[in-house]
């Protein structure tokens, strides 16, 4: 992913609202000292910013990483990458991943169309590279069907579509690794 999308994503998890939702949540209130009631959301998000700080400094990296996966990377679920992403050009966008990987460019096709001398004309355009479809949707004009068939596509490709697998948050520590393959032998 480029580092806006990175960008917007990490701007989106430690923005003032989330953070101070996260922190209400956590309890991280009594930890604040303020004369004000309730505590500000600014006060909230910075006292959490400097509890994951102190975690840092006490308990090391990875202990710090497991708690912002658990109280923070989950504040992504129901989120949509375009929800949290303005991507001006999708089209762009797409062409210039395909060709990171060595992908030819899209190809977008008209592939349906519904009530084209009506008020309100539907067209599906699919994408094509290869003469494999990667991605179709639905669109007003032509346009619009191709721009969102382009952030389908993207969403493919960044592996971040809606009905996407859960994350999987456990690692397996080298000991219980070591321990299964110790016991199958």
């Amino acid at each position: 992913m480029p580092s806006e999308g990175v960008a917007a994503i990490v701007g989106h998890i430690t923005n003032q609202e989330v953070m101070s939702h996260v922190a209400k949540n956590l309890g991280v209130e009594d930890l604040a000292l303020t004369a004000e009631f309730p505590v500000p959301q600014d006060v909230l998000q910075q006292t959490l910013f400097a509890v994951i700080g102190v975690l840092l400094q006490s308990s090391g990296p990875e202990r710090t990483e497991l708690f912002i996966r658990d109280f923070l990377i989950t504040q992504l679920i129901g989120k949509d990458l375009f929800e949290l992403w303005d991507v001006i050009n999708p089209m762009g966008l797409l062409v210039e991943e395909l060709t990171k990987r060595n992908i030819p460019a899209p190809e977008p096709r008209l592939t349906r169309t519904s009530g084209k001398t009506t008020a309100l004309p539907l067209y599906f355009v699919g994408l094509y590279s290869n003469k494999k479809l990667l991605a179709e949707a639905p669109g007003e004009t032509l346009f619009a069907a191709e721009e969102e068939a382009a952030r389908v596509a993207l969403r493919k490709l960044y592996r971040y579509t809606d009905n996407r697998r859960p994350w999987n948050f456990y690692k397996p520590q080298k000991e219980q690794i070591e321990q299964k393959f110790i016991s199958s032998n």
